[in-house]
């Protein structure tokens, strides 16, 4: 059985450069102080990730949408609660009887 170990210095992804050096790239990019692909070689950030950041793109958080909203969600699991001090058997169908 192999297993793959990573070469130190390859492709370093997010650890290479700061949240900060983030913020001050993009607001230099967008004030027109600096062009993006100089501020990608000044702050050491991958051009890609500098040009979705300062255009706005993958804005929107991984994975799928919510089925529940907040709201629904924190009165859903009050209700469950509720129902387990008072030691009542809960199946599927009734926690979803209960959201609606």
């Amino acid at each position: 059985m192999r297993h793959y170990k990573r070469l130190v210095g390859s492709r370093s992804y997010r650890t290479s450069y700061t949240q900060q050096a983030l913020r001050k790239a993009t607001d230099s990019c967008k004030s027109g102080r600096m062009s993006i692909r100089k501020a990608s070689r000044h702050f050491g950030i991958p051009y890609g990730t500098l040009v979705n950041k300062v255009t706005g793109k993958h804005t929107a958080k991984a994975g799928g949408q919510k089925r529940l909203s907040d709201d629904a969600e924190s009165h859903l699991v009050k209700a469950i609660d509720h129902l387990a001090e008072w030691k009542v058997p809960l199946c599927a169908r009734d926690i979803r009887l209960q959201c609606w």
